[in-house]
């Protein structure tokens, strides 16, 4: 990116967001928002090499590039979290108190009966880590190994870490981004 382009990001950023952008983010969105055709060239190139590779292709890059999208995200909540570390009480307190108040309460019996009416029509559901329903039993499947309980044992800690983990700094990010 040139300096020209971005002061022009920092500016529509700022814009939207009444923050100044930092010159390393602007640099990262780069890569981001391209600004030719060859780093569109150079993706589906990469992109099309993993899929024609095969599932042990797939496998491969999706086990290094999902452990590091996982990694980048909780290491982002730990450092906003860092930065608004007074606030963390405050936003527990939040969460605990709105999770007990006669609303919330109403909610779910409300929702309990949603659940019920939905429950004949509905043979099963998507969740935030497929549970089953996806790619990852198929990746677990084809998985070369000498013990299957172990095996299992490995994907089962996908669903604690996605559901339990991710979603967690995730509600506290979003309860204390006001």
């Amino acid at each position: 990116m040139t300096a020209g382009t971005i002061r022009q990001f920092d500016a529509d950023v700022s814009r939207v967001t009444r923050a100044p952008v930092h010159p390393l983010v602007a640099q990262a969105c780069g890569f981001v928002f391209p600004e030719s055709v060859a780093s569109g060239a150079v993706l589906t190139v990469i992109t099309a090499l993993v899929i024609l590779g095969g599932i042990g292709s797939i496998a491969r890059v999706c086990e290094k590039l999902v452990a590091l999208m996982a990694g980048l995200y909780v290491l982002g909540c730990i450092f906003l979290r860092a930065l608004h570390a007074s606030h963390i009480p405050e936003s527990i307190r939040l969460i605990v108190t709105g999770a007990f108040s006669p609303q919330a309460a109403t909610g779910g019996f409300l929702g309990a009966g949603v659940r019920e009416a939905m429950r004949f029509g509905i043979a099963r559901g998507l969740f935030s880590n497929e549970s089953g329903l996806g790619s990852a039993p198929i990746v677990a499947a084809a998985a070369q190994t000498n013990n299957p309980v172990r095996q299992a044992l490995v994907s089962s800690t996908a669903t604690f870490w996605d559901t339990v983990v991710v979603c967690a700094m995730t509600g506290l990010v979003i309860v204390n981004s006001s």
